[in-house]
């Protein structure tokens, strides 16, 4: 199944990073709660969307508590890696 929109590759990886973050100071992912306040959506039903399509990308998996825990981006689809060559180029 293709994700919904590439529209939202920039904004997946800022959740995804912030995901990341969250893991190496609290050992273990944040709910779409704690993504919420942190600013990354207006609503969990967003943080939804997000996880879903992270999902269809290969930049994550859900957990049993609905959680995500994110995959090395190495392994995602091709239209993340691109991104990513995309922003370290400008680096």
């Amino acid at each position: 199944m293709k994700p919904k929109s590439r529209r939202n590759l920039p904004k997946l990886l800022e959740v995804y990073h912030i995901i990341v973050e969250y893991i190496g100071d609290n050992k273990e992912p944040p709910t779409m709660m704690v993504l919420v306040e942190k600013g990354c959506a207006k609503s969990t039903n967003t943080i939804r969307y997000y996880y879903d399509e992270m999902v269809e990308l290969g930049m994550g998996e859900r957990t049993p508590t609905r959680r995500l825990n994110p995959l090395p981006l190495g392994k995602a689809a091709p239209q993340i890696r691109m991104l990513l060559e995309k922003e370290l180029s400008h680096d």
